[in-house]
């Protein structure tokens, strides 16, 4: 499957049915394939040709969803950028991808203007219509003025988009992914979340992250409806949840917690919510049990992956979702290798490993992008003979069950023994009235590295570092607890996708030195 095909089947088959709905805005299947084909033929006016890249810098939106479809459309590489981004690294990425073009929402016109000159960004359209005495066309001229493009015949083998990584290591890496990674895992998501046609989706994790963009061209191929939240606000998502009649959203784990935390759960109506994904980072067994219990109607799905393989690697089914018998330790786990996904777990030589021994977790499958941008050494090191190196320590069971443990990067070597961050803080999650929790290693002189954790607590409890430590001694062995626990009122620090970035956390502590060990 092509992605535009995914569009264009939908139009023909559902051309009068309700596609988008966003801000007053309200779009049939056939109006929107127009919009786009329109889009398409008006970016070609300008110059954007096959191949060329071109940026996107907007927020959750029908008009974000059309230039996902209009750059594809005619061979253009996508570069979606995440809208937390400072100037001076959104330069630095237009710079890396050699950036024709930007597309961006109007919110961001003193950001797109604070650029200033680029040597490669020659067009700027801005979604939400052009202000005078900018640069910038708008997107509505064009559509208006153009007559609808043929969507470009690409090749499988031709890039489609650079998604930049590294939202937790402050590193970013420019994955480039083709037509057939990006076909293949909508294809996976197709099979994995269980929607369809009567599927009503409320797009929550941003549309610039691979997993964002992935539910829009699931859902756009099956032919459902897209709602739209720009700005994550936990009341107005809850609200949406329920006026809406919401059957399927996607949501990392941070605000699966903030969810069943919030003190008016119980007063909206989420009877309409059937199907509900995670995934993006871990999620604690305490937080899915709740979930799981307060949620009884929804069907849960993990989905268990990276970038670098264009999404998905492993899969834990509803079915798998089990509370009670002998499947309830599973909950544990991120499920079995996805269809057309070849996961194991091997050594640092790469052989493969006996079932429930460590080792880093390795996957192969159509969607293996086809490598880092400019940057052939870091691609060798993270692709070798087909294989993804992720990075992810884990083991599998005999049932092929994976099991994540930790990141080679989150683990920590204290007194010469290996502790994993996600254990401890699995302990420290079970502890009453906590919201969030991140471990890291700091410096020791007596233990190389010493475990520390930031605890946040839930609104209006008292947490207590002793009894925090204290708890753990009951969980897990003495020298994984924490040496410190330090109680924050203000939230961890997240990324775009709400994953907690542990190098922020980290860098006071090791600043002006290297790491003792890891």
């Amino acid at each position: 499957m092509y992605i535009v095909n995914a569009l264009e089947r939908t139009a023909q088959v559902y051309p009068s049915r309700i596609a988008s709905v966003h801000e007053g805005r309200h779009h049939t299947w056939s109006h929107v394939r127009d919009r786009v084909a329109r889009l398409a033929a008006g970016l070609k006016s300008l110059g954007v040709n096959p191949g060329d890249r071109v940026a996107l810098l907007g927020w959750n939106s029908d008009r974000y969803l059309e230039a996902l479809f209009a750059l594809p459309w005619i061979g253009a590489v996508m570069v979606p950028l995440n809208t937390r981004l400072a100037v001076p690294e959104i330069a630095a990425l237009l710079e890396h991808a050699g950036a024709k073009a930007l597309i961006y929402d109007g919110d961001f016109e003193q950001t797109v203007a604070a650029l200033g000159e680029l040597k490669s960004l020659r067009i700027r359209v801005r979604m939400s219509g052009a202000a005078a005495g900018t640069a910038a066309v708008a997107s509505e001229d064009l559509i208006a003025a153009a007559s609808p493009a043929a969507d470009t015949a690409a090749r499988l083998e031709d890039p489609i988009g650079i998604f930049y990584t590294g939202g937790t290591t402050g590193l970013p890496k420019g994955v480039l992914a083709t037509h057939a990674n990006i076909a293949h895992q909508t294809s996976l998501h197709n099979i994995d979340l269980g929607w369809s046609a009567a599927t009503t989706y409320l797009h929550v994790l941003p549309m610039f992250h691979l997993a964002g963009l992935l539910c829009a061209y699931c859902l756009t191929s099956l032919g459902g409806r897209h709602h739209y939240m720009a700005r994550f606000e936990l009341d107005e998502f809850l609200r949406r949840l329920a006026a809406e009649r919401i059957s399927a959203a996607a949501l990392g784990p941070v605000i699966v917690g903030w969810l069943l935390d919030h003190p008016k759960l119980v007063e909206h109506d989420l009877s309409a919510l059937e199907h509900l994904a995670y995934g993006t980072s871990p999620i604690t067994e305490p937080v899915l049990r709740k979930a799981m219990e307060r949620l009884p109607r929804a069907k849960f799905t993990q989905i268990y992956g990276q970038t670098e393989i264009s999404g998905t690697i492993s899969v834990l089914r509803p079915e798998e979702h089990s509370l009670e018998g002998p499947a309830e330790q599973r909950l544990r786990s991120a499920g079995r290798a996805s269809w057309g996904v070849h996961a194991k777990i091997v050594n640092e030589s790469g052989i493969e490993v006996a079932r429930n021994a460590l080792g880093e977790v390795v996957a192969r499958s159509l969607g293996v992008m086809a490598g880092y941008w400019n940057d052939a050494k870091q691609t060798a090191e993270a692709v070798r003979e087909g294989w993804l190196y992720t990075g992810d320590i884990g083991y599998m069971d005999e049932e092929g069950f994976i099991f994540v443990v930790d990141r080679k990067k989150d683990m920590i070597v204290s007194g010469g023994e290996n502790v994993f961050s996600s254990e401890v803080e699995r302990a420290i999650a079970s502890y009453p009235g906590v919201s969030q929790v991140a471990v890291i290693g700091i410096p020791s002189e007596q233990w190389g590295e010493a475990v520390h954790a930031f605890v946040v607590p839930v609104a209006g409890a008292r947490l207590v570092e002793a009894d925090i430590i204290l708890h753990c001694r009951l969980q897990i062995a003495g020298f994984k607890c924490p040496k410190s626990v330090q109680i924050r009122a203000e939230p961890l620090p997240l990324s775009g996708v709400n994953k907690i970035q542990k190098h922020l956390l980290r860098e006071p502590f090791w600043k002006g030195r290297g790491r003792g060990v890891n």
